[in-house]
């Protein structure tokens, strides 16, 4: 990598580290996307949202499109991993994610409805476990959920209490490239080289679920998402009479997406699974990887300023290897090797997403407790609002959040809560008063 490039790249992650504590985000860097830059930005103008929803879910669709074909590797001689890339956006209600993610998954669409053989069937929009397993072992060995309303998904059967291990946990090998297997009494199936990549739009209530969810995180399922939170524009969204189809950055975008999706898959005769090629990094795109690779385990160590969050930590340089794959792709989906251009702009995005991750991560509940607590402070604070009561009885809380029906779980809550100081006990009075028949009750702290 030349010397300009080099000194590029270390003087901007020593700005992104000095700025990393900083709540303000900065401007999604839709330049990074270089020859469909201004494809996002027409899409996200027509749809008007925020360039961020727009860009999430084109490498959404380019992971879909591209991960059949290609592995990526910063080595010589291996197979690489897979260019799959999960993605998972907080967006609430309003928000316009089924119009996007129509404007943005059109090409692809459209070309599913062309092929002719398994491909036909490589979306899905829901999915049960076993239907995602048998799909991918005796189908389409290549597949994506798509998924506006994350709740089709991540609130349905696949994500009941019974099937959330297997969920994650295939979820999770398939994103690795481990091999899919299946075995009952009657069957013991063996499946390599099978892909899935997801893109799941969640409101933020179920995004607390997920993210708060006992086996997201032990599984590392969590820790292999790309994170989107991006801003509402709700408000500001006066009639715009653009006719996106229309427009050459827009069909030049479905033009790239649609060439991707042209490439054959190359299918193992035995197996049935993917035959990808592998993308190499150039000499100049690895040394700019391996900076930000050395960065992020150097402040993963204890002290630094990621060891809060290791395990996400940790994955995430091949995030950033993966992205570059993608953004060679759009650039030309015959490449043999990804470039220093495609790596810069990956590890521009990257960092942008990485942040925002850490942000949600921060934002959202740590646990299960966590969460139950947020749900009882809520129903509490609607409830004094709703009724202009000063506090809560305790007999109301039990009556009320689903989280708190049993009087210790209800207990233990409201311990967490006072202990948090977001609440605070108001114990019962004595004598024969309606507070002494009604026992303590609990008010919000800011109401």
């Amino acid at each position: 990598m030349n010397q300009r490039v080099s000194e590029q790249v270390t003087a901007n992650l020593e700005i992104r580290l000095n700025n990393a504590q900083k709540s303000v985000k900065r401007p999604y860097p839709t330049e990074a996307f270089g020859p469909i830059a201004q494809g996002i930005n027409a899409m996200a103008a027509s749809c008007q949202v925020d360039p961020e929803m727009v860009g999430t879910l084109v490498l959404g669709c380019v992971s879909a499109a591209s991960q059949a074909l290609v592995n990526v590797s910063d080595k010589r001689f291996d197979a690489g991993c897979p260019v799959t890339i999960n993605v998972f956006m907080v967006a609430a209600s309003g928000e316009r994610k089924s119009s996007v993610v129509s404007t943005v998954f059109r090409p692809m669409y459209d070309a599913v409805t062309n092929f002719k053989d398994n491909r036909r069937h490589m979306i899905y929009n829901d999915v049960t476990v076993d239907g995602m397993i048998m799909g991918l072992i005796n189908g389409c060995p290549a597949r994506v959920v798509v998924a506006p309303e994350a709740s089709v998904v991540l609130g349905g059967y696949a994500m009941s209490k019974d099937h959330t291990n297997r969920f994650l946990g295939t979820a999770s090998s398939l994103y690795s490239g481990e091999v899919l297997t299946r075995t009952r009494k009657d069957e013991d199936l063996y499946a390599p080289d099978r892909r899935l990549s997801m893109t799941l739009l969640a409101q933020r209530g179920l995004a607390m679920e997920f993210l708060s969810h006992e086996m997201v995180m032990e599984q590392g399922m969590g820790n292999r998402f790309l994170y989107s939170a991006p801003s509402s524009l709700v408000g500001v969204r006066l009639y715009s009479d653009v006719e996106l189809d229309q427009t050459s950055e827009y069909l030049d975008y479905c033009e790239r997406i649609t060439k991707i999706m042209a490439q054959p898959w190359a299918l193992h005769p035995q197996t049935g699974g993917v035959k990808a090629r592998t993308l190499r990094l150039s000499p100049g795109a690895k040394e700019a990887w391996v900076q930000v690779y050395n960065l992020l385990e150097t402040e993963s160590a204890p002290g630094g300023q990621y060891a809060d969050r290791v395990s996400y930590t940790s994955r995430f340089a091949e995030q950033i290897k993966r992205i570059s794959a993608l953004l060679t792709m759009l650039k030309d989906p015959t490449a043999d090797e990804v470039d220093e251009e495609s790596m810069l702009g990956a590890i521009d995005l990257g960092d942008y997403y990485f942040h925002v991750a850490r942000a949600l991560f921060t934002e959202m509940p740590a646990n299960k407790d966590e969460l139950d607590a947020f749900k009882v402070l809520e129903w509490m604070r609607q409830y004094q609002l709703s009724q202009q009561v000063p506090s809560v009885p305790m007999r109301e809380i039990y009556r009320g959040p689903q989280a708190a029906r049993s009087k210790e779980r209800a207990q233990r809550l409201l311990e967490l809560l006072v202990e948090r100081e977001e609440v605070e006990k108001i114990e019962a009075q004595g004598g024969y008063g309606s507070r002494r028949r009604g026992g303590d009750s609990y008010a919000v702290v800011n109401l």
